[in-house]
C-alpha cells in the first residue's frame, strides 16, 4: 500500500478537507481521528479524515514547523545558508577581514 496525504480546498465553504490514507489495490484505507480506519472500495464517496477552517492552516503550518518537520525544499535551503556561511568565514579568513 502506497501513504497518500491530500489537502483539498472546499469550493462551498471556507475550509479544506485532509485526506490521510493507503490505497490498496482494490481497497482505500482512509485515516480518521483517534485512529479509526474506514475501508473504501475504488469509486465509493470517501469522507475526509478532517476538515480545518482555512484560517487554521497558518497556525497548523506553524505547529507542525515547530515539531521540527521541514518541507525537502526547506531542508536545502538550510543546507545551502549553512554552506554559504562557511564559504564567508573562509573568504574572511583569506582576505585577512573580521
Amino acid at each position: 500500500m502506497k501513504n497518500n496525504i491530500d489537502l483539498r480546498g472546499n469550493p462551498c465553504s471556507d475550509s479544506v478537507s485532509l485526506y490521510v490514507f493507503e490505497r490498496g489495490d482494490k481497497k482505500i484505507r482512509v485515516y480518521t481521528t483517534n485512529k479509526v480506519v474506514k475501508e473504501y472500495n475504488d469509486g465509493d464517496e470517501i469522507t475526509p479524515s478532517l476538515v480545518i477552517p482555512k484560517h487554521f492552516l497558518p497556525e497548523l503550518l506553524k505547529a507542525i514547523v515547530d515539531l521540527g518537520i521541514q518541507s525537502p525544499d526547506q531542508s536545502f535551503i538550510s543546507g545551502e545558508l549553512v554552506a554559504t556561511k562557511f564559504h564567508l568565514e573562509d573568504t574572511r579568513k583569506l582576505l585577512k577581514l573580521k
